[in-house]
């Protein structure tokens, strides 16, 4: 995939789950205990070799629109620029013995399997909800309430990205 078509398709991404997670996730409220956070997938199916400054600076950018957006002063865009930083770290940690990833190549199930996917959005959504909440629960610290909070909104958003990414085609490399 070229960079162009990269680029078209990592807007198309950006913007779907910028609209998604306003509109539709920020309205959710699962007894105050769940908070699904979708954007994370922006960060999850940006291609190999994206220069790590790149990826902070576009998830600076897509966090702090996410700030504006639920009127959270840099908490989103904190989390969002650490789990862009951390996750070249990630993308080592659960890669396959022999295998490496090819420049340009999008991460995802159909390329790598659904296994490889789960573990690795899994991972990335933990380091983002544990930043955002932890961050957010700084002032008046609820230990139980708070860990509750991030388990099921980890659970949720982990499976809600992991539908999407499966059934989106934008969220896929062209020959998938």
């Amino acid at each position: 995939m070229n960079n162009t078509a990269n680029l078209i398709r990592l807007a198309v991404v950006l913007i779907v789950v910028l609209l998604l997670q306003v509109v539709v996730f920020d309205n959710l409220d699962f007894l105050g205990l769940c908070n699904p956070f979708i954007y994370v997938l922006f960060i999850l199916v940006a291609p190999f070799g994206c220069p790590t400054w790149l990826l902070m600076l576009m998830a600076a950018g897509e966090g702090l629109i996410i700030d504006i957006a639920s009127n959270t002063p840099g908490m989103h865009m904190a989390a969002t620029i650490l789990i862009a930083y951390l996750r070249p770290a990630v993308l080592r940690l659960v890669a396959f013995r022999s295998a490496t990833y090819k420049e340009g190549d999008i991460p995802g199930s159909r390329g790598y399997g659904s296994l490889w996917f789960a573990r690795y959005t899994l991972i990335i959504v933990a380091i983002h909800h544990l930043a955002l909440f932890l961050i957010e629960q700084f002032d008046s610290f609820y230990l139980w309430s708070t860990l509750i909070r991030i388990v099921l909104s980890i659970v949720a958003s982990t499976l809600l990205i992991i539908l999407i990414e499966r059934f989106a085609p934008a969220t896929r490399g062209a020959d998938d």
